[in-house]
C-alpha cells in the first residue's frame, strides 16, 4: 500500500523549511490541498472531481504529485485532438462502430475512422458552435443542430449539404433521426411561447410538426423505439414528456426529477 502522495509532499516541504518554521508557503500550503483533495476524490472513483481541483493547480506549480495523479485519472484508451484546441461540443458514433462524428466551437463537423482515428470528412457546418449530432440508421447522413439556430443534413460520405432547416428561436440543443430515418426532432426555444421540439422531413428541411412546452427552453429529445412518439425534457418542472409526434397531442408525464438533464435516450 503506497503513502498518500499529500502525506509525502508535507513530510518533504515540512524538512525542508527551518526548524524554527513549520508555516507552509502559502502557495504550497495551496498546492498541498489541492492535491489532497484530487487524491480521495481519486480513491473514491470520483474522477471528474480528480479533474477538476488538479485543473485547479497553476501550471507552474504542477510537480511530480500533480503528474502522477493526472496518469491515474486519465482512464482514456487513445486520446484525439479533434479540433485544434477547439472545445467538442458534440459527439456520435455511427450504427456501424466503424466512424464517429464530432462537432466543435469552431463550427465544423469532422467524421474520423473509429480505429486509427484517421480524419475522414472536415465540414464547415456552422458560423457558431455545434451542440448536437445525429447519424441515420443507415449511417450514410448526419444532422447536426448548432448555435445559429439551424439545424443541418449532410451526406456523411461527401460532406454535402443536403437539407437546411429553418431557425429556431434559440441555439438547436438537440438532433435526433427518428429510427425509420424518415423524420428529424431538433430541440429549442422560441419567445414568447417557449419550450419547443420541430419534426422535420430531412429529405427537403420541411417542417412537418411544431410540439410546445412550457417556457423555458427544451434542452434534449429523442424518439421512442416505435417512431410515432418523442420524449423530450428541459421544462421548468425538470419533467420528461411524450408527445405523440403525428399529432402533436400531449400523452404524459413520463419521468419526474430536477436534475437539469441535458440528454436523454432509449435503451
Amino acid at each position: 500500500m503506497h503513502t498518500p502522495f499529500p502525506a509525502l509532499l508535507l513530510a518533504v516541504g515540512a524538512a525542508a523549511l527551518p526548524a524554527q518554521h513549520t508555516q507552509l508557503p502559502p502557495e504550497l500550503e495551496s498546492y498541498v490541498a489541492h492535491i489532497a483533495a484530487a487524491e480521495g476524490a481519486l480513491r473514491h472513483g470520483a474522477i471528474r472531481d480528480v479533474r477538476r481541483w488538479l485543473d485547479a493547480v497553476p501550471a507552474e506549480q504542477r510537480g511530480f504529485e500533480w503528474r502522477w495523479l493526472d496518469g491515474e485519472a486519465d482512464r482514456s484508451a487513445r486520446t484525439l485532438t479533434a479540433h485544434d484546441g477547439e472545445q467538442v461540443m458534440a459527439l456520435a458514433v455511427a450504427p456501424d462502430g466503424k466512424r464517429f462524428a464530432t462537432g466543435g466551437a469552431d463550427g465544423r463537423v469532422r467524421i474520423w475512422d473509429a480505429c486509427s482515428f484517421a480524419l475522414q470528412r472536415d465540414i464547415a457546418a456552422h458560423d457558431g458552435a455545434v451542440y448536437s449530432l445525429a447519424w441515420d440508421p443507415a449511417g450514410a447522413r448526419l444532422v447536426s443542430g448548432a448555435a445559429t439556430r439551424r439545424a443541418k443534413v449532410w451526406d456523411a460520405a461527401t460532406g454535402a449539404e443536403l437539407a437546411v432547416f429553418a431557425e429556431h428561436g434559440a441555439p438547436v440543443t438537440t438532433v435526433r433521426f427518428a429510427p425509420d430515418g424518415a423524420r428529424i426532432a431538433s430541440t429549442g426555444y422560441t419567445r414568447p411561447v417557449g419550450g419547443e421540439v420541430r419534426i422535420w422531413d430531412p429529405r427537403d428541411g420541411r417542417e412537418l410538426q411544431l410540439l410546445q412546452s412550457g417556457f423555458a427552453p427544451i434542452t434534449c429529445a429523442h424518439w421512442h423505439s416505435d417512431g410515432g412518439r418523442v420524449v423530450a425534457t428541459g421544462t421548468p418542472e425538470q419533467i420528461a414528456e411524450v408527445a405523440e409526434s403525428h399529432t402533436g397531442r400531449f400523452l404524459r408525464t413520463a419521468l419526474g426529477g430536477g436534475d437539469g438533464r441535458s440528454d436523454i435516450g432509449y435503451a
